[in-house]
């Protein structure tokens, strides 16, 4: 395993130590496992088996490689990896193996992505989340669903920093609809099975997730390094103003570790409100990780980010009082680690 992924799961584990050993000998689904967020939990409870458990997990990691080549997958013993879209049943592939956990990683996360498979992209957050939920009441299993930041739009300035309590606002007729509204309807058919069925069933809002991004993943982050790397013109989508808050993933796995296991609630935002940074300013702060100078360009915007939210920051209090959530890693700091990863792995 890399060193750097060694150093991160350490500092995951640092924190979340005794929520861990809830996965002793269990089983544990993680759906969208060869993407960037699922991929991590594969290889973190690997890392788990491997250094921290007595009796290890057993990992079923779901994907469908959509857009994507079937590549580059962690192997490892305990672990069993499955192409299958989950729009379709799901059971007989399990060969009625008894499911403890699901973390719910699925879905296009990338406006790239999502404008070119829009009717996947839907298909997925509503007949591949209801499968799961399904699944998840035959097993008596733990679910996590992931929702996204995109549902809360732009808030009013009274609202920000953003709580769970806020009402979303999305566009219906936009090119970023096919995800947002149907992340929002995560939002809703889980509160459903919650509170039909009594399902042990969390939902968390992820705002900006930052890591070791395949260079293809066309998310801010990896675009910029990328070009960076390559001595290209870093593009910066125009006014540049537009803010997110960025969040180190071993600070997210950590919250939604202690979510999926000791959460009270069906909600919670994760993220790190300290990171929020202008697009424009993100750009010169990447230029400088990378040692160069006078790349950073504004451009127009393509249609898909005509409408994409202009201020962006979660209140995490929520998380922080009941489950004692910590942000451990600044935004400079994660991107210099993912500077000196991207130099050795991207072209």
């Amino acid at each position: 395993m890399n060193k750097n992924f060694i150093r991160d799961f350490k500092e995951i584990y640092k924190k979340t130590e005794s929520y861990c050993y809830d996965f002793e000998g269990k089983t544990v689904l993680i759906c969208g496992g060869a993407g960037f967020l699922g991929s991590l939990f594969v290889q973190y409870f690997l890392y788990l088996n491997k250094c921290k458990l007595t009796e290890p997990c057993k990992i079923i990691s779901i994907d469908n490689f959509l857009g994507r080549k079937n590549t580059g997958q962690a192997t490892g013993e305990n672990l069993v990896n499955l192409e299958h879209d989950l729009t379709t049943d799901l059971s007989l592939k399990l060969h009625n193996k008894k499911i403890d956990f699901i973390i719910n990683c699925s879905g296009c996360a990338s406006p790239y992505f999502y404008e070119r498979f829009p009717l996947e992209t839907m298909e997925v957050s509503t007949i591949g989340t209801k499968n799961l939920l399904q699944i998840a009441l035959q097993h008596n299993a733990r679910i996590l669903n992931f929702s996204s930041s995109e549902v809360v739009g732009t808030p009013p300035a009274e609202f920000i920093p953003t709580k769970e309590c806020y009402t979303p606002t999305v566009k219906t007729f936009d090119k970023r609809s096919c995800y947002d509204v149907t992340k929002m309807y995560i939002e809703t058919l889980s509160y459903v099975f919650k509170d039909q069925f009594n399902l042990d069933c969390k939902v968390v809002r992820p705002f900006n997730v930052i890591g070791y991004f395949r260079q293809d993943d066309q998310r801010v982050i990896p675009n910029f390094m990328s070009k960076c790397i390559k001595g290209e013109k870093i593009k910066v989508y125009a006014p540049g103003t537009q803010t997110r808050s960025f969040c180190w993933y071993g600070d997210f796995m950590s919250g939604c570790i202690k979510v999926l296991t000791k959460g009270k609630d069906i909600l919670y935002h994760i993220g790190s409100p300290e990171n929020e940074i202008s697009m424009i300013d993100l750009a010169r702060l990447v230029e400088k990780i990378c040692g160069k100078k006078d790349i950073v360009q504004l451009i127009d915007a393509p249609i898909v980010y005509k409408h994409e939210p202009q201020r962006r920051c979660p209140s995490v209090d929520k998380i922080k009082k009941e489950l004692n959530y910590t942000l451990d890693v600044d935004l400079e700091t994660a991107l210099e680690r993912i500077y000196k990863w991207a130099k050795d792995n991207y072209k």
